[in-house]
């Protein structure tokens, strides 16, 4: 078994039926503040996008134009003032994902059905989770009382607003580099000028008012 087989194995029980956040890992409130603002993400090797639509609500599809599968946004995050334009052929879809038209297929009764594939998408603490699964379990059930834990240590969670953003690659298992980024029992014994630069300035890091956003793709 080589190493692309063995990532499928482990990868599909894992973003195939369970919640994770949108987004390069995840979206905030603040990505997905106004109509139109979109952001990208990926769910372990397929393409993902987040927007907030002309009606406020936000909604997650695959980032895949139903035409001839040309990605539709590149990675990133922006605005799309109430459309969004496959590149290849310019079909625009409304922020809700329905085709507006086709160039030169006005009257074709098939291109009124044609929309973006749409995937769960649901709100915890101001953090947005996607779900490839339609038949997974509800965020709300499988992380039942998330909310008031994560709120009661950040309670301005909500409000925070990210800074910026870099990508970088690294050769080695998924599991184990996700892992480090979310526990910070390290972060004293191994980044000691950073946990003291945190503890002497604010006292605890939850008083920041900006978060950092790791970027960690699982290709292959």
């Amino acid at each position: 078994m080589d190493r692309s087989e063995q990532a499928d194995i482990s990868l599909a029980p894992v973003f195939g039926s369970e919640g994770f956040t949108c987004g390069d890992n995840f979206a905030h409130d603040c990505d997905l503040a106004k109509p139109g603002d979109y952001i990208t993400g990926y769910a372990a090797d397929q393409a993902i996008f987040a927007v907030r639509g002309d009606d406020g609500e936000v909604r997650a599809f695959y980032n895949v134009c139903q035409h001839r599968g040309h990605r539709l946004l590149e990675d990133g995050c922006g605005t799309k003032p109430h459309h969004l334009v496959y590149p290849y052929h310019a079909w625009p879809y409304d922020l809700g994902g329905r085709l507006r038209h086709a160039r030169g297929a006005e009257r074709a009764p098939a291109c009124a059905d044609i929309a973006l594939k749409e995937i769960r998408i649901q709100r915890l603490a101001g953090l947005w989770f996607v779900n490839l699964d339609p038949n997974a379990a509800d965020l709300e059930e499988t992380a039942r009382g998330l909310a008031g834990q994560i709120l009661g240590k950040a309670p301005d969670l909500p409000a925070f607003q990210a800074l910026c953003q870099g990508t970088f690659s690294i050769d080695g298992n998924w599991k184990v580099c996700i892992e480090s980024s979310l526990e910070c029992y390290h972060c004293r014994p191994a980044h000691p000028g950073c946990w003291m630069a945190v503890s002497k300035r604010h006292g605890c890091c939850t008083r920041h008012r900006s978060f950092e956003r790791p970027t960690i793709r699982t290709d292959r």
